[in-house]
């Protein structure tokens, strides 16, 4: 690890890749099966470079006081489209007891070795055994349609993943039910893992799945 650290945060060269902006969000999920409580990060940025988004090489993700790294290439990292800008990162980021909270550094390259840094805070309640005790939204298959188990007022977020974790379809809706082939317009939605999401006042997302 330290020989890892010591290679990517030595000193930068000119006109490196920009970080452009970071977004992120904590997830605690319930699984339909077991009953247990995960928590996962999701984490993207807006990267630009003036060669080309093809010109990207790298994206790692570290918390240092953990020593905890994650390392993401062209070929494992998502990108998601949000109006007009492309954001690249992932899901599912998680430590032996859910999200590390603390300072995260984020250092992203190109094909050069050129390289920028960001760093974000993650500053929100421990996540504890506790979290299966709590109320968390779920789905009920009726067919072809799912209706939405939730004692909350609010509006619920749907998400459609892959076998591979990617994140095809993402909707919010204030409605008792959906039809996956809606959101896909298509036969494929119902091939996909669904999750049911509410944002929860204390800084995550709770929800269950998948489905």
């Amino acid at each position: 690890m330290s020989g890892l650290l010591a290679l990517i945060l030595g000193a930068c060269t000119a006109a490196p890749p920009r970080i452009e902006g970071v977004s992120w969000e904590v997830f605690r999920i319930l699984s339909p099966d077991s009953g247990s409580v995960r928590e996962e990060l999701s984490l993207f940025i807006r990267a630009e470079d003036d060669d080309g988004r093809a010109d990207l090489e790298e994206l790692y993700l570290l918390h240092p006081e953990s020593r905890l790294y994650w390392r993401l290439f062209p070929e494992t990292w998502e990108e998601r489209t949000r109006g007009n800008t492309t954001w690249t990162g992932s899901s599912g980021f998680s430590g032996v007891e859910g999200v590390p909270r603390g300072e995260y550094l984020l250092v992203l390259l190109d094909r050069a070795g050129e390289r920028t840094e960001e760093r974000i805070f993650i500053d929100l309640p421990p996540f504890s055994a506790s979290a299966a005790d709590e109320e968390y939204p779920r789905l009920v298959r009726q067919g072809p349609v799912f209706l939405i188990d939730s004692s909350e007022s609010e509006p619920c977020y749907i998400l459609g993943q892959d076998t591979e974790g990617r994140v095809l379809v993402s909707a919010e809706t204030v409605q008792g039910s959906f039809d996956p082939r809606e959101y896909t317009q298509n036969e494929a939605g119902t091939n996909l893992e669904w999750y049911v999401f509410v944002s929860d006042s204390r800084g995550w997302y709770r929800g269950s799945g998948p489905y």
